[in-house]
């Protein structure tokens, strides 16, 4: 995050981490981990953990209405 608000300062305000929306987490637990290097089982909780962001990202974007549903069209007859 340090790098992109050096490189890119406007878009500092909008850079996340992919768990920062997961409020059940304390701050030390957002961070994903490096699984390069480790046994089999760091990889799989690693994707745990992704799922586990992007799945709060979505809750987040939905309560804050970035989805937005199209209206229902009239039945034609």
């Amino acid at each position: 995050m340090d790098t992109v608000a050096l490189m890119y300062p406007k878009m500092a305000e909008k850079t996340f981490f992919a768990r920062e929306f997961d409020e059940t987490l304390e701050p030390y637990e957002k961070d994903i981990s490096d699984p390069v290097g480790s046994p089999y089982e760091v990889y799989l909780d690693c994707r745990d953990q992704i799922e586990q962001g992007i799945a709060t990202i979505l809750k987040f974007m939905e309560q804050q209405h970035v989805f937005r549903r199209p209206a229902p069209r009239a039945a034609t007859s």
